[in-house]
Parts: C-alpha cells; sequence; structure tokens
C-alpha cells in the first residue's frame, strides 16, 4: 500500500515538473527543420479497397396485411414496390359465399315478416273471439269455460307477435352482419407507404 502511495507522489511530481517547461518545448520543436511530404492532385479513382458488411434493412413502420374473411384472392390492384396511400385498394377476395349468406339472411328476413303479418292477423281474429266471447257470456249464451279459452287464445297470438317481432330483429341482425363479411372482401392499404 504504501508503494502505490509513493509510486503515485513520484508520478505526480514527474508531471508538475513537465508542466513548468513548457516555453522550453515550444523553442525545441520550433527549431526543428521542416518535415517532407508528397503532394498528388485529386483524381478520381476506382476504389480498392471495400468493406462488407451483412445485415437486413429493415423499415421504421411495417404492416402485415391480412384479410378478416377466408377466401380466395379475386384480384389485385398493386405490385411489389409501388407507393400506395392508406386507405388505397390492394386487393379483392372472392366474397361470393359471403354474397350467398347475405342472400339467404334477407330472405330469412322476408320470411320472418311474413310470419310476423301471420301472427298478427291471428291476434286480432284471437281479440274478435273474445270480445264476442265476452258478449255472448253477458247474455248467458257462452259457458265461463269458453270466454277463458278466448282469453287464452289472445294472450297466446300476443305472445306469438312478440317472438315474430325477435325473429324479425334476429333475421335484420344476420342480414347486417352478412353485409359487413361481404364488406371485408377489399383489402386496403393500413396506412401509406411501399408495398
Amino acid at each position: 500500500m504504501k508503494t502505490m502511495i509513493l509510486i503515485a507522489v513520484v508520478l505526480t511530481g514527474f508531471a508538475l515538473s513537465g508542466c513548468s517547461g513548457g516555453a522550453e518545448t515550444k523553442n525545441a520543436e520550433a527549431a526543428k527543420p521542416p518535415v517532407a511530404v508528397d503532394i498528388a492532385a485529386a483524381a478520381p479513382r476506382d476504389l480498392l479497397e471495400s468493406v462488407d458488411i451483412t445485415g437486413q434493412l429493415e423499415p421504421k413502420f411495417a404492416a402485415d396485411i391480412k384479410t378478416e374473411i377466408a377466401g380466395l384472392v379475386k384480384k389485385v390492384f398493386v405490385t411489389q414496390w409501388v407507393n400506395v396511400k392508406k386507405g388505397q385498394p390492394l386487393a379483392q377476395i372472392d366474397v361470393a359465399e359471403s354474397e350467398a349468406i347475405k342472400k339467404r339472411a334477407e330472405a330469412a328476413v322476408e320470411s320472418a315478416r311474413a310470419a310476423l303479418s301471420q301472427a298478427q292477423v291471428t291476434a286480432t281474429r284471437a281479440e274478435r273471439e273474445r270480445e264476442r266471447m265476452r258478449k255472448l257470456s253477458e247474455s248467458g249464451l257462452a259457458t265461463q269455460q269458453q270466454v277463458e279459452d278466448a282469453n287464452s287464445e289472445s294472450v297466446s297470438a300476443q305472445t306469438r307477435i312478440d317472438a315474430a317481432r325477435a325473429q324479425v330483429r334476429a333475421a335484420e341482425e344476420e342480414v347486417r352482419q352478412a353485409r359487413a363479411r361481404a364488406g371485408k372482401g377489399l383489402v386496403v392499404a393500413p396506412m401509406s407507404g411501399i408495398v
């Protein structure tokens, strides 16, 4: 440990003594003769030495383009190394199956609406029968059983209307989903860039 301290003190002394002789060093350098140099005119030449670097260039931003629906690519609108803008169509997927599903859903809506109309007609008829049975019961021409049956049929017909309305809503939702699926057949650029 003492040896290390001694070495540090000696080195510090040498460093301080070197700083004090700055004027003498400048005079000694001024007295040195100039060094001879070769001068050449600058001219273009082939580079004889090169540096080989291996690696990969990667873009700052990248996006993998995928469709949300399965299907065959029907049409491609761009090629590689083409500039595209955000929202520009890139490809069209064959949506024939989705179109068929949409048409089937539209037919189901029409069928559900027809069932709703039929349920409304049945409910109207059941309500008229209930009212007729009530009047006949007041006149003593209908039994209590017939009045209760007419009431039950009227309530049942109203329930069938509610069920038919629910079927219409479900069928309309199927149509909306089918239209959305068919609309996903167009693949667009998610951002501006190069394909």
